[in-house]
C-alpha cells in the first residue's frame, strides 16, 4: 500500500516554484506556432509527474502522460493523443522505462524537471525527440 498522499492542487498558489517557472516557460511556447507547438516534460519521480499533471489541469493546459507501469495500450493512446490533438500540447513522461522505445518527433521543446541521476537515461530521454524524421527545430 502506498502511504504517500495523492497530489492534488486546488489553488494556483499551491504550486511549487518549479511548477511556476515551468508555466512561465511553456505558456509562450504552447501559444506559438498557431497552437501547434508540442512540449515534452520529463521527470524521474512519479510524484513530480502527478504534481505537474495537477498543475497543468489547474491552468487548463492539455496534457497526456505516461508513467512507469502504465499498460501498453494506455501508453499508445497517450502518444496518439499528444501527437494528433492540438488541445494536448504537453506530454508528461516518467523517465526511464516509461520513455523506452518511444519516438516523439512532434516535440518542439523538451524540459527536464530535474537532472537525471544516470546521464545515459537523460541522453536517452532527449533522444526520444531528436530522431530520424524529426522536422521540427
Amino acid at each position: 500500500m502506498n502511504s504517500r498522499p495523492r497530489v492534488s492542487l486546488k489553488r494556483k498558489s499551491d504550486a511549487s516554484p518549479k511548477m511556476k517557472m515551468l508555466l512561465k516557460l511553456i505558456k509562450p511556447i504552447i501559444s506559438s506556432r498557431g497552437g501547434n507547438a508540442k512540449v515534452i516534460i520529463f521527470s524521474q519521480m512519479k510524484s513530480s509527474v502527478a504534481h505537474c499533471a495537477s498543475f497543468l489541469k489547474l491552468h487548463k493546459i492539455g496534457y497526456a502522460k505516461i508513467i512507469r507501469g502504465d499498460p501498453q495500450d494506455v501508453q499508445q493512446r497517450a502518444v496518439q493523443q499528444w501527437n494528433v490533438d492540438d488541445k494536448t500540447p504537453c506530454f508528461l513522461l516518467h523517465a526511464g522505462t516509461a520513455a523506452a522505445g518511444l519516438t516523439l518527433t512532434a516535440a518542439n521543446h523538451v524540459f527536464l524537471l530535474e537532472p537525471f541521476s544516470v546521464a545515459g537515461e537523460e541522453a536517452q530521454a532527449l533522444n526520444r525527440c531528436h530522431r530520424i524524421g524529426q522536422s521540427r527545430p
